[in-house]
């Protein structure tokens, strides 16, 4: 089976998507939890040098507040981080206490998408002085942390020429991941 979805296939998942939170918003709410489930989705500003310098510190610090929340019982459930490109940034969640951490799409990850003619004309325009010509030199900067196990993840890069500028050089893409959560429900009276 292909790691990744055809064009079709993804406009027929995301209407189905839609149709379904559509449905949900009028059918009858689940059970609460007994426990709200908290999702953090942060962009950490991970760009690594020379784009940005200095950071290691502040990733230091956000991952001693997301300790500090975690022994008051306070933490984000499942935190999805954006621009994690650096180690330092990477190692944010494992600092932090979270049992589950996995990446997005890696330098070397491929889409598989066909290219049509204009997609092809649109790559031939690309420029080498903006970075559009380098190849991708890091990963998708994506990296999901769970307090929940995580039993399946999937990576999808967008295609090589469907980016623009120096974002070109990051390997840009989605970051799918199915999550255990342990809901315990209320008995009732």
């Amino acid at each position: 089976m292909s790691q990744f979805l055809s064009r079709r296939a993804l406009r027929t998942a995301a209407l189905a998507g839609a149709f379904a939170v559509s449905c949900t918003a009028t059918a009858a709410p689940p059970p609460a939890p007994a426990t709200p489930i908290s999702v953090l989705t942060y962009n950490i500003h991970g760009l690594p040098w020379p784009l940005a310098w200095g950071r290691s510190d502040d990733f230091g610090q956000i991952a001693a507040r997301l300790r500090a929340m975690r022994q008051a019982g306070t933490q984000p459930h499942i935190v999805v981080l954006q621009e994690a490109f650096t180690r330092a940034a990477q190692r944010i969640g494992a600092e932090s206490g979270y049992r589950y951490v996995v990446d997005g799409p890696v330098a070397a990850d491929r889409g598989s998408l066909p290219t049509t003619a204009a997609d092809r004309r649109f790559a031939a325009a690309a420029s080498w002085f903006k970075g559009e010509r380098s190849g991708k030199l890091l990963g998708s900067g994506l990296q999901l942390l769970s307090d929940y196990p995580i039993l399946a993840v999937r990576r999808a890069p967008f295609p090589a020429y469907a980016c623009a500028g120096y974002d070109c050089l990051a390997n840009k893409g989605i970051l799918m991941a199915l999550v255990a959560v342990r809901v315990r429900r209320r008995q009732s009276s």
